[in-house]
């Protein structure tokens, strides 16, 4: 049995230094676990309300006491309002066009026409004489009626500015170019006009031979007689 003791003892004995780092050990293992439990409550005791607490009974003077997440963020949420700024508010101007005297690039501001779109219109006007209806943008190759429909607004027809043609006093070279026209119809309303002298009126158009009904409703708002 001494044997045995002595050999247990041999096994599991302690020197002085080890005893004196076992204490050390087990009092930093206590005082961590006192920090862990008791350090929230002081900190939430001892955290400076934020300023924008507000008693909510006047009666009895007391207030509600922030939570310990609203007191930490609290002020750096209200500072990030309190600083946030917005950009001034700026009125669009809406922009519109006149048909008739718009250049190539006032149509280039047009969402959707660009440089080659714009030379098509003013060429097309040109060769028109003006536009006397907005639907005659239709009629330049290119223009869907999506895209039409997404100008329209923006337009205005300006019909006074439109250029007309005296039938009266043109020649058949300069008649033939109208859109409306082909050479044989011009060649008719020439020989018509040298037959009767003359036209007494833009209606008397429609005597004349292979002149259509739907061409002379195309026409007759780009014809005078003086």
């Amino acid at each position: 049995m001494k044997r045995m003791y002595v050999n247990f003892m041999r096994t599991f004995a302690f020197t002085a230094q080890d005893r004196n780092g076992l204490i050390v050990l087990i009092g930093l293992i206590f005082i961590t676990l006192i920090f862990k439990v008791y350090y929230p409550f002081w900190l939430i005791d001892h955290t400076p309300l934020p300023k924008e607490v507000v008693f909510t009974n006047s009666k009895s003077d007391t207030y509600t006491k922030p939570s310990f997440e609203t007191s930490i963020y609290a002020d750096s949420s209200t500072k990030f309002q309190t600083n946030k700024k917005y950009a001034p508010k700026i009125e669009k101007k809406i922009f519109t066009l006149h048909l008739n005297t718009a250049d190539t690039l006032d149509f280039q501001e047009l969402r959707g026409i660009g440089s080659g779109y714009a030379k098509r219109i003013f060429n097309y006007r040109q060769k028109l004489g003006g536009f006397v209806r907005k639907e005659q943008l239709l009629e330049v190759w290119g223009i869907d009626s999506a895209l039409y429909q997404s100008i329209l607004p923006f337009i205005i027809l300006d019909i006074d500015q439109i250029e007309k043609i005296n039938i009266n006093t043109i020649d058949l070279q300069s008649l033939k170019k109208h859109p409306y026209l082909d050479y044989y119809q011009a060649k008719e309303i020439i020989k018509y006009r040298e037959k009767k002298g003359g036209f007494q009126s833009v209606n008397e158009l429609k005597k004349v031979n292979l002149m259509d009904g739907n061409t002379f409703e195309k026409l007759h708002l780009y014809l005078s007689i003086k």
